[in-house]
Formats: structure tokens, C-alpha cells, sequence
């Protein structure tokens, strides 16, 4: 087996993802995300303890936001865009950004996240 588990079977941990999720971050910056997703622990114990819908916007902080670049959206999702800097400012772990047109996908880990 080429991959296995960090830390064993009680570090596993599951995702919950959910397309085009509406979360509110403050007043300021209510975003629509490409997907959004929340890291739980295999027991539930860890995450939201109520799952976000599509279509309903949520106040529970996704731990990924992805976003799928398209000519009217990328001067939002690419560095130093409207949402690049409120997930920054607001901690969000992992920010997934997607170029179809030229097959790539950029990863990016927050230095300092939530929580942390």
C-alpha cells in the first residue's frame, strides 16, 4: 500500500464537501464557494455539529474553500483578490484554486490558521 494513515487508524478523519456553499465570514464578506469542505474526526467529535446545505448560506467556517477560475471570477479567487483575502484574514486552512483552461491547480496552506 503506497499511502496509509498518519499517526494510525485513530488519526483518520473524514470530509464533508458541499458545491457552490454560501458561508458568511462578517458583514463584509459573504462568499460563494466553487466547494466547500469540513474536516471531521472518524467519531464525529471533532468539525460543525451541524452540517451546511448547498443553497443555505452558513456561518460555520469551512476548513477548504475551492474556487474554479473563470474569466469574470479570477481577479476574485487569484492572490490578493476579494476572497483570497478574506479566507486569509479569516484563517481558512486550505484554499484550493482550479484553471481548467490551463490544467492546473494551485494548493495553498494557511501559515497560521484558526485554531492553531
Amino acid at each position: 500500500m503506497a499511502f496509509g494513515l498518519a499517526g494510525g487508524e485513530r488519526m483518520a478523519s473524514h470530509w464533508e464537501v458541499i458545491y457552490d456553499q454560501k458561508v458568511f465570514y462578517d458583514p463584509t464578506n459573504r462568499l460563494q464557494h466553487d466547494l466547500a469542505g469540513w474536516k471531521r474526526s472518524a467519531d464525529g467529535t471533532a468539525g460543525p455539529t451541524a452540517s451546511p446545505q448547498t443553497d443555505v448560506e452558513t456561518h460555520i467556517q469551512p476548513d477548504l474553500a475551492v474556487e474554479t477560475l473563470s474569466p469574470g471570477t479570477q481577479n476574485d479567487d487569484l492572490p490578493g483578490g476579494r476572497k483570497w483575502i478574506a479566507l486569509e484574514a479569516h484563517g481558512v486552512p486550505h484554499y484550493w484554486i482550479i484553471h481548467p483552461a490551463e490544467g492546473w491547480i494551485a494548493v495553498y496552506a494557511h501559515t497560521n490558521p484558526r485554531g492553531s
